[in-house]
Order: structure tokens, then C-alpha cells, then sequence
């Protein structure tokens, strides 16, 4: 897929790099678990090699360069990598909540077309709240839950971008953009705020394709309307057989009046 070239979800090649992008997140992640072992510079100069690599090799595949590519997953992986000072719990609990509310705004704003959110405070925002996060809470997850959230992100940032670009009026570097930093939630968050952000953003998606579908129909049957209501202003004139029999009749009436007056 290229960009701004129109989908066709009935494809089964629209979806296969997203799910190439699942494949590799997933198959880098079980090789980082598995290297655990492993000093974490070592890990994390194979890891960050891997992204370079794949981000070099994916770079004019739209589909991979609207999720990030792997440089989510990467940033996941590195900060977890090793464990810090005990969690506060009481403190966590409400950074969560707090960069779930966020993410909630961010996305009613883009399906109300609400103009107070800019996309590169969205970004500095979002990224303030993965700080506060990783300062506070070291929650410890395991591999089967990491690989659960990695498939829930990319397929949230796949419906996101698709969805708004497809709708009237969306612009899609925005979206191509604000995706992986609006759904990096799911790789942080505790579960049962995951869980509610994202079934919020399902009902905010489904209300805005509803809602622009309407908006759309009842445009398009207004302008037909008045297209069909609109006349020129003047009729063309019509000729007929009769009309150009009576012009060559007069014609030759004005050439014999001339005749005789010779």
C-alpha cells in the first residue's frame, strides 16, 4: 500500500503487512525473552540493531511506516529490561488513569472534529505520561500478556489511521502520525485500563462512522436534489424541418426582391 492510494478491505493484500509487522514485533519479542540471560547491552544494542534494519528495509511500506514500524515494541522491550525501585501503587494508580483520560480526549476530539488538540502536543503529552509511568510503576508482565498487547497495538493503530483518513475531511499525515502515539497506551497501562480505553475508542469509532455516514448520505441526496431541481435560464432553440424550410422560402423571397429592384 502507497500512500493516500485508495483500500480495498476485501483484499486479502491489504492486510498482509500489518500482520507481517505483528510477526516480527512478536518473534522480537521471544528472542529478547529469551535473552535475558544475556547482558542488557548486549540486548539492547541486537535489539535497536533489528529495528534499524527492519525500519531501513520497511521504509516505503505505508502500512508499516503508519504503526511505527518496530520502534514501539523496541521502546517497550528496552525499558523493561531491567527492574528499578519498588512500584508506588497509590501513585501509579493515578498516572494511568490520568494518561487514560488523555487518550480518551484525544480520541473524541479527532471523531468530533474538536479543533483545541494539535498533534505534536498529543506527542509531547503522550510521551510526559510514559515517563511518569516508567518512573512509577514497574509493573512485571508476562510473555504470553506482552505478546497480547503488541497485537492489540498494531491492529488499533491499523483500524485508526484507516478509519479516519477514510472518512470526510481527515488528514491523513495527521493520523499517520498521531496513531502509534495515541495507542502506545496499550503497551503501558495496567490491564483493566487498557481494557476500558479501548472499548471506549471502539464505541468512538463506531459512532463516527455512523454518524459520517449519514452526514454523507444526506449530502448526496441534497445535491442531487437540487440538481435536479436547477433549469437553465434559456432553452437552447430547437430546429425543426419545417423551421428550415421557412428560412430557405424567405431567402429566396429577399434574393428576387433584389432582382427586381436591379
Amino acid at each position: 500500500m502507497h500512500e493516500h492510494q485508495a483500500i480495498d478491505f476485501a483484499l486479502v493484500s491489504t492486510y498482509v503487512p500489518i500482520f507481517t509487522t505483528i510477526l516480527k514485533a512478536l518473534l522480537l519479542t521471544c528472542c529478547a525473552h529469551l535473552a535475558r540471560g544475556l547482558p542488557a547491552h548486549v540486548v539492547s544494542a541486537a535489539t535497536l540493531l533489528v529495528v534499524y534494519m527492519d525500519t531501513q528495509a520497511q521504509m516505503r511500506v505505508y502500512s508499516s511506516h503508519i504503526v511505527s514500524h518496530l520502534m514501539p515494541v523496541a521502546f517497550f522491550l528496552l525499558t523493561h529490561a531491567t527492574e528499578t525501585q519498588s512500584p508506588q501503587y497509590e501513585v501509579s494508580m493515578l498516572v494511568d488513569a490520568t494518561w487514560a483520560c488523555i487518550c480518551v480526549l484525544v480520541w473524541a476530539s479527532n471523531v468530533f472534529r474538536w479543533r483545541f488538540t494539535a498533534a505534536s502536543a498529543t506527542a509531547l503529552v503522550n510521551g510526559a505520561m510514559v515517563v511518569l509511568h516508567l518512573y512509577y510503576s514497574r509493573e512485571s508482565r508476562v510473555l504470553w500478556e506482552v505478546c497480547v498487547r503488541i497485537t492489540i497495538f498494531y491492529l488499533l493503530c491499523f483500524v485508526h489511521y484507516h478509519a479516519f483518513v477514510s472518512r470526510v475531511s481527515f488528514d491523513a499525515n495527521v493520523h499517520a502520525f498521531l496513531g502509534p502515539h495515541v495507542c502506545l497506551y496499550v503497551l503501558f497501562l495496567q490491564r483493566y485500563a487498557v481494557l476500558g480505553v479501548v472499548c471506549f475508542s471502539v464505541l468512538l469509532l463506531c459512532r463516527m462512522w455512523t454518524g459520517d455516514t449519514k452526514y454523507d448520505s444526506w449530502t448526496e441526496e441534497k445535491s442531487v436534489f437540487y440538481k435536479n431541481q436547477r433549469k437553465p435560464l434559456l432553452d437552447p432553440p430547437q430546429e425543426t424541418g419545417a423551421d428550415t424550410g421557412s428560412m430557405d422560402e424567405l431567402l429566396s423571397e429577399l434574393r428576387q426582391a433584389q432582382a427586381c429592384r436591379v
